[in-house]
């Protein structure tokens, strides 16, 4: 048996070899994170979606906060969720019928919690702990809540949501099927959580992110007509990541969010629970996409070190940055069309940049330049301040958001403020070698978020890349 055996493990508290984590603690797992609101309204509707843990929980509660996450007020619009179900889904016949879950139970739910009401201040409101109906590892176990809204206050949150199912009707929640059901993103109000708790010898990571942490998918998969193209709550990169290398996952991720934001502007992203009562071992964090800006590199590693300033005041001390994959920046990009030495005042470029800043390369030599005039057709011959080194043919030249997102990225790779590792994000994902654009396999069709499939990459990277469960 090797270090790592549950077996050993278990003797943790009378071997003073090893240090064990408590025999109980806490993770959280979001069913939506919303990040818009709209006007209140008088609604009443059932919710459900679908939940898979990695490992047995000995306890769990329901949790929903009426408050977009990206705003500094909260919404007062009352609600109430009349009670929580758990049930086994069914899956459809076919692909094409919606094979993947369209809200299906094989049977009536069993209701395991009463109604209770969200408070109006911004804090959440819990329901009772459940012991009766608990999660075993790896089983789909479907959620359904019934929810009423009265048309007062100042709104309701939505927004990029995982995928929900929604039904009229919130006598509905217990039903094995739901009439006139509709499946997707952007369906559920409030933003919704399940806190649990177990007792494996794991850890615990924490996971802060934008639309891509969280997962929001805009449109279904290539070749799979299914109903519902969002990714459900386990599916999201980091859920897939404790799933494949056996730690518990607590994915923070919400829709928009840009650095600053998580740096000093909404301290709820970081306050949505107790996440210090959680007792992460180490963070992993996926921010930056919407930060890109020219000019804006000091504005970037202040709001780096300031969320990792945060984590670390949670007890974190082991801090991951994911670089920032290519964002289908094709027009800002080509390549040299010609070796240039190092002292040239001129480079041959397939890339008819403007005149202003661009970044020669994307290694260790990349330097930027400043162009100050344009000649040719293509390939064309850019005038540029002198070169420090010497660059190969076919190096990148970018300029705009493309070449910040590599200077980003480079700074990443230095590792600044103490952060642990970086995790691979941009090699994974791309779509070849040094490309402004990802992997079409991979991408939606917006170009900026990710099929569910993506998530299993980014797992194998967050792994690949040193996050894993250190025991013992």
């Amino acid at each position: 048996m090797g270090l790592l055996d549950p077996a050993i493990y278990s003797k943790a508290q009378a071997d003073s070899r090893f240090v064990g984590k408590p025999s109980v603690h806490s993770a959280m797992i979001p069913l939506s994170a919303p990040n818009q609101s709209t006007a209140a309204s008088s609604t009443d509707f059932t919710f459900r979606s679908l939940v898979k843990l990695p490992m047995p929980v000995k306890r769990w509660r329901f949790g929903v906060t009426n408050r977009n996450l990206r705003s500094a007020s909260f919404l007062t619009s009352p609600l109430t969720v009349t009670g929580v179900y758990v049930g086994t889904p069914v899956y459809g016949a076919s692909v094409a019928s919606g094979g993947r879950w369209v809200g299906a139970c094989s049977a009536a739910l069993t209701q395991v919690a009463t109604s209770f009401t969200v408070p109006v201040d911004g804090s959440r409101g819990w329901s009772s702990w459940i012991t009766a109906e608990t999660f075993e590892a790896g089983i789909e176990r479907v959620i359904s809540w019934g929810m009423t809204t009265a048309a007062s206050g100042t709104g309701i949150a939505f927004g990029n949501s995982l995928q929900v199912v929604r039904a009229a009707g919130s006598a509905n929640a217990g039903s094995a099927t739901l009439s006139g059901a509709t499946s997707g993103v952007a369906l559920a109000f409030g933003d919704i959580v399940i806190e649990y708790e177990f007792a494996e010898p794991v850890q615990t990571g924490l996971f802060v992110g934008d639309s891509n942490t969280l997962t929001y998918v805009p449109s279904a998969p290539p070749l799979l007509p299914s109903a519902g193209a969002g990714a459900l709550p386990f599916e999201t990169w980091p859920l897939v990541a404790g799933d494949m290398a056996g730690f518990a996952a607590i994915n923070l991720g919400v829709g928009s969010t840009t650095m600053a934001e998580w740096g000093t502007t909404y301290p709820i992203l970081f306050d949505r629970v107790d996440v210090a009562g959680y007792d992460p071992d180490f963070a992993v964090v996926s921010l930056g996409t919407n930060s890109l800006a020219a000019g804006q590199s000091q504005a970037f590693l202040d709001n780096f070190r300031l969320i990792n300033a945060k984590l670390r005041a949670l007890g974190i001390k082991r801090i991951f940055w994911t670089d920032i994959t290519p964002r289908e920046y094709a027009n800002l990009h080509g390549t040299l069309a010609a070796a240039a030495s190092a002292g040239a005042t001129s480079i041959s470029s397939t890339y008819n940049a403007p005149n202003g800043s661009i970044l020669i390369g994307s290694g260790p030599n990349a330097e930027q330049v400043t162009v100050s005039a344009t000649t040719g057709s293509g390939p064309y011959t850019l005038t540029v301040s002198a070169l420090a080194s010497a660059h190969a043919v076919g190096e990148s030249v970018t300029s705009g958001n493309e070449m910040e997102r590599r200077l980003y990225n480079n700074l990443l790779r230095q590792l600044p403020d103490g952060i642990a590792g970086v995790v691979p994000f941009e090699k994974a994902l791309e779509a070849s070698p040094n490309s402004p654009s990802c992997d079409p396999r991979f991408i939606a069709s917006d170009a900026l978020h990710f099929q569910r499939s993506a998530s299993v990459v980014k797992a194998q990277a967050v792994i690949g890349a040193g996050v894993m469960p250190k025991l013992g």
